[in-house]
Order: structure tokens, then sequence, then C-alpha cells
């Protein structure tokens, strides 16, 4: 096996050393230590190859388990070494497939929202804690209790948002949190932001800096933490909880940010919809204007290259088919998105960053409404790739 051959090369790279250090040091790079004064070393040269080696096993390895981090996966081949067990694949295998998978939980401050009425709501791996309420929700948790107190209460945020991940390692388990943040920040931002506010802005990031920290894991005692600007214009969600989770917009929105295997115009509108929600959390209104833009070419573009009348022709015109089955609206709609197109290109070519207030509320609602439509049109949900929906909008243009 292909796996065992690469174990085979990485210990024919292995130098033991049990005296005169200081020889190897400048040309080789630590592997282990073994507790009786022994070290494991690889020579400069090899270490590209070793390194591509440890991977190339660990993609082996993420064929079968899944659930455990690369640091991991280094951290056992060493503990092989040192046992002088590092021989075959099968056994690595075996070790963690008879790792159990361990409960971690995180949690992390979201800026811009509040309970009014609701000290918190459970959905799935997703909790949503008021920040009067965290020290009842740890009571049963003393060993993190304090943590939380001292890092996170502080915080001025409303509301905390616990996650639970489970992995073989605690590494794994926040790869997985930064990701689950990560996509909850994504949801939210794109299904709040309808028609409850023109001007909301929320984010579980900074506006300005999408730190990955400010983040506790109480399942271990690791923990990174930053100071986050307040969001002063927060919004009560009480009453949109349904809205973020129960809908059949929600579920399907989800579905597409957390599944990996997605045919072609699944991937473009989950790229439409990250594009969208980077534009309601934007401070700055002209690259919030090209941020929709990009959502709409994200579903709907058909060739490559830079933007030419072609282009918008082509756009402006499925947008109008798409969204209107009246020829005198999609006669207006195709008008408004060639003339938002002319404001965009001032944009790009630094003639035009102000006074686009009421362009900004078009472009976005526009494109919201078209995403939403891919969401939920039976038909268009039938549309699998890119030239699947050049013949359904020849079938419109025509019938």
């Amino acid at each position: 096996m292909k796996e065992d051959m690469l174990i085979n090369l990485l210990n024919s790279k292995l130098i033991f050393v049990s005296k005169n250090y200081d020889q190897y040091y400048p040309v080789c790079r630590l592997i282990i230590s073994f507790g009786d004064g022994t070290v494991a070393y690889i020579r400069n040269e090899d270490t590209a190859e070793w390194d591509n080696s440890i991977k190339i096993l660990y993609a082996s390895l993420c064929k079968v388990e899944t659930n455990v981090s690369l640091i991991e996966f280094q951290s056992y081949i060493n503990r092989l070494i040192y046992l002088k067990r590092f021989i075959d694949f099968k056994s690595i295998l075996e070790h963690f497939k008879n790792t159990p998978l361990k409960e971690y939980h995180f949690i992390k401050p979201a800026l811009g929202l509040k309970f009014n009425n609701t000290n918190y709501v459970n959905y799935s791996d997703i909790t949503l804690i008021k920040k009067e309420f965290l020290t009842e929700y740890f009571k049963d948790n003393n060993d993190v209790l304090e943590l939380i107190e001292m890092r996170l209460k502080m915080n001025e945020s409303l509301i905390f948002i616990d996650v639970t991940c489970k992995a073989k390692d605690s590494t794994k388990a926040k790869e997985l949190a930064i990701k689950k943040f990560k996509i909850i920040d994504i949801c939210f931002r794109f299904l709040l932001k309808g028609s409850n506010s023109k001007t909301l802005r929320f984010g579980l990031y900074s506006l300005n800096y999408e730190s990955l920290s400010n983040m506790i894991g109480y399942s271990t005692n690791e923990f990174i933490t930053i100071n986050e600007e307040n969001n002063e214009h927060s919004v009560s969600i009480d009453d949109y909880l349904e809205t973020l989770f129960e809908t059949s917009l929600a579920k399907r929105v989800w579905a597409l940010l957390e599944n990996s295997e997605l045919n072609d115009m699944e991937k473009r509108i989950r790229e439409a919809i990250i594009w969208i929600s980077m534009a309601s959390h934007e401070n700055e209104n002209s690259i919030a204007f090209l941020q929709c833009f990009l959502a709409l070419e994200a579903i709907l573009l058909v060739q490559d290259g830079f933007i030419n009348k072609s282009i918008v022709a082509q756009i402006s015109e499925y947008i109008a088919f798409l969204l209107s089955a009246d020829s005198k609206k999609r006669i207006a709609i195709e008008k408004e998105i060639k003339k938002l197109y002319s404001t965009r290109s001032a944009i790009a070519h630094g003639k035009k960053k102000s006074d686009i207030d009421s362009d900004i509320i078009k472009i976005f609602s526009l494109t919201r409404t078209l995403i939403v439509k891919f969401l939920c049109d039976e038909s268009l949900k039938q549309i699998h790739k890119i030239s699947e929906l050049c013949d359904y909008i020849t079938k419109l243009k025509f019938s």
C-alpha cells in the first residue's frame, strides 16, 4: 500500500542523535526528543518532502476519519516515532478509528443583536444566550463559569452564541467552530437583512475586522480574546427566530452553507449569498454596491472576463425575465439594472462614491429578491447548471 511506502520513506529520512547535537542543529530540523536524551532529526533539504508526505498520509486518513486535525495527526506520528512504532498505516487508522468523538462547546458574542423577552433559544447545535442569562446558563458548569464571566460577560455584546462541535481532538473542534461561526454569520446576515431593516449592521465580527478570536472553547483551557467594537444599533430578534431557523427559505440557506456536495447553480447561489451578506455588513456604501453586483454575477454570469455591454445586456435581461412575467415590468427592471450598472462602472473607476444611498437600497433589494427566487421557486430549483438556466430564459423569451 502506498501509505506504507511513504512511512518507509519517512523512516529513512530520520536521523537519531544522542550526542554532538550542535553539529546537527544548523542543518537539521527537530522532529522529537526522547526521554533518554536521544533526538530525532531530518535534514533541512528533506523538510519539504517530509511535510508533503505527512500531508498525503493525513489526506488518506481523512478519507476514513474526517474528525481529526492535521496537528493531532502529526503529534501522533511523533509519538509513534518516539515509541519506535511508526511502521504501518493500518495501525494508525485503527488508532483514530478507536479514538472516541468528544463534544466541544464554543461561545462567541454576536454584535448588533438582542433579546427583549427571551433568555436563550436552542436550534440544533446552536444556542443563542442573552447576556444577563449567562451566569444562570452556565451554573451547572463550574469549571468554565468563572472564565465565561471574566472573558465574555464584560463584552459589550447583548447576545452570545454557543455552538456544539464533535471531534476527536480540540484543534479539529476549533476548526469546526470557526467554520460554524462563519456560516452563522453569513446566514444571519442574509436572513435578517430583509424588509425589517434598511440600515441593519449585524455580525459575529466587528464591522471592519473579521477576527476569528473573541471565542472561548469551554471544553478546554485554550481561548483567544480581543476587544471588539460595540454595535450601537442592535436589533431585537425575538420575533425573527422563525425567519432565522424554521422557514423553508432559512432551511435552504443553512443547507447551502453547510453542505459540500452542491451542483453548479447551488454553488453559484451560495457564492451570491456570501457576497450579499458581506454587503449587508459593509460600512462603505460604494463597496457594498459592488458586492451586490458580484452576487448577481456569481449567479448569472455566463462568460468570464471584464464587464462589457454584452454582459450587462445578458445579466439585465436575465434578471428581468426571472423577476417578472409582465412585459412592461420586465422592460422597467432591465432599464433599472442597466442604470445601476452604470453606477457600478463609475464606482469601479473611482468616479462616484457618494450620493448612492437610494441606489444601494435598490440593488440590494433586487439582488436579495433574485437569490430568494432561486432558493424558493420550484422551477428554478430544478436548474442544476448555467447552461440549463440559459435554456430556461430562452424558453421564457419565446413562450
